[in-house]
């Protein structure tokens, strides 16, 4: 339920999830669940619903548990505590652990931390960010260069010139795209100004 496209069907989940006893029901099936909605989710659009299940998460002692479990031995447990930790919390001695898991071993986990790293659009991030276009694997390099986009800021602008040099052609790629992107922006508002000042 908590899977639907449906909101009434996702509200519906989420109050049967905040009536689980945790003791009841196993652990591991309500961290896999959360797990998956909570790397489903738009964090922004979506914020009253992560509201309650972050509630649940707090209240279900779930927190603690994923809070040891980011320096687990397996990377599922790795991933899983990422992506609910991310979503509950932005505290700053858990994201300094996040920030470790960029150089885990596993895809999957450095994937993750990425993200999570990402959604807080914190600047004083943006050099673990730059670290990550050279990782080993393509779909990390692509997200922190569109994380990095995102962040609109000018060091950004810095690290997508830089990205032109880069030796993945799928890097350079989406380098220019961005590039595009923002001489297209410019080269629109140069025609608002334009507006603004034929109508004075």
């Amino acid at each position: 339920m908590l899977k639907s496209k449906k909101e009434d069907m996702r509200k519906i989940g989420i109050e049967l999830l905040q009536s689980i006893d945790v003791k009841n029901v196993k652990e591991d099936k309500i961290v896999q669940i959360i797990t998956e909605y909570m790397a489903e989710k738009d964090f922004v659009t979506n914020g009253a619903e992560i509201e309650k299940v972050a509630a649940y998460i707090l209240k279900s002692k779930l927190f603690e548990k994923m809070a040891k479990n980011i320096n687990s031995t397996s990377p599922k447990e790795r991933k899983s505590a990422v992506i609910i930790i991310s979503g509950v919390s932005q505290d700053e001695k858990l994201y300094s652990l996040i920030l470790n898991l960029l150089n885990d071993p596993d895809q999957s986990v450095r994937y993750e931390a990425l993200r999570a790293i990402g959604r807080t659009g914190k600047k004083e991030y943006i050099g673990y960010l730059e670290e990550m276009l050279s990782d080993p694997d393509e779909s990390i390099q692509i997200e922190a260069l569109t994380i990095i986009a995102k962040m609109n800021i000018e060091d950004s602008r810095e690290i997508i010139m830089k990205v032109m040099n880069h030796p993945n052609e799928k890097m350079k790629e989406e380098a220019a795209k961005f590039i595009a992107k923002e001489s297209l922006k410019k080269y629109i508002d140069s025609f608002d100004l334009l507006n603004e000042f034929n109508k004075k």
